[in-house]
């Protein structure tokens, strides 16, 4: 049973933490439509674009996870600190 309710826990989490990176990623395309609109005025094809904020996803999601590894673990280490 406790196995169950971890598997969820861990299934709301991931979830949570997809819907937060949608919303980033949405949050970041409808901030600059104008520059997108800029860029392809000036001759940028529309998977080029595309690739921009494919890259910058990812480099938000690789920095978040080294971030969140390191943070994690000075937690631990402070909590399982015998001093």
């Amino acid at each position: 049973m406790i196995d169950v309710m971890t598997f969820f826990i861990r299934l709301m989490l991931v979830a949570i933490v997809l819907i937060s990176i949608t919303n980033v990623m949405i949050m970041a395309v409808y901030e600059r439509i104008r520059e997108i609109g800029t860029i392809a005025a000036i001759g940028t094809p529309p998977g080029r674009i595309l690739n921009m904020f494919v890259i910058e996803g990812f480099c938000l999601g690789i920095v978040g996870a080294v971030i969140g590894n390191v943070v994690g673990v000075v937690v631990v280490s402070v909590i399982t600190c015998p001093g």
